[in-house]
């Protein structure tokens, strides 16, 4: 457990340095951990067929970014109470996460639908999704599936961090890591400097103009 906790914590101090530092924007913190999470417990039915499992998981994950995507804009305008509309999306892309994992479970020869884990996995993948929806309401196109591919790819990345437990049983004996983290993420907080993406961009801009 101990191991577990400082790894969250480590990928807490990562968020500042994505943004800060890095330049890299995401959507919101909860978000990517939920979608992370949901990452790792639908990858335990598949034990050493880990690969095929992280497959199975972005074709579910991306054809429900789709659905609620498009469902989030289609309800956006209709005169439903506020509360209805999100429910609404999140019902629909049960009901295809479902589906999906049915159709996964004759696919693999693994009976994924008795696995509490791929129940858990659903809940926190469409809670999150039903949260990253809003990319595609408050900001341009580019923009949206810029911090949607960010996020992902984050989230991937925290899903596959809980997964190694040499890593986890070395944090658990090294647990002094953890105020390295706590550190990191105090002097980020203060951080002035530019970002190292938009560095990128202004000297791209200034060389072109020399």
């Amino acid at each position: 457990m101990i191991g577990s906790l400082i790894a969250f914590s480590g990928v807490v101090a990562s968020f500042p340095i994505l943004r800060y530092v890095l330049g890299l924007k995401h959507w919101k913190n909860y978000t990517v951990v939920a979608i992370g999470f949901s990452l790792y417990l639908f990858l335990l039915p598949f034990g050493a067929k880990w690969q095929i499992g992280l497959l199975s998981w972005l074709l579910v994950t991306l054809s429900l970014v789709a659905i609620m995507g498009a469902l989030r804009k289609k309800f956006y305008h209709r005169n439903l109470h506020f509360f209805s509309k999100l429910a609404l999306t999140v019902q629909i892309g049960l009901a295809v996460y479902l589906l999906e994992v049915w159709a996964l479970s004759r696919l693999v020869g693994i009976d994924l639908l008795t696995w509490f884990s791929i129940g858990w996995a659903g809940v926190l993948l469409l809670t999150g999704l039903e949260t990253l929806g809003w990319l595609f309401l408050k900001r341009t196109s580019v923009e949206a599936w810029r911090r949607m591919v960010v996020s992902l790819l984050f989230a991937i990345g925290v899903g596959i961090i809980f997964r190694f437990k040499t890593l986890l049983v070395f944090l658990y004996m090294h647990q002094e890591i953890l105020i390295f983290f706590w550190a990191v993420t105090i002097i980020i907080s203060t951080w002035k400097h530019i970002n190292i993406s938009d560095f990128v961009r202004f000297r791209k801009i200034l060389n072109k103009s020399e």
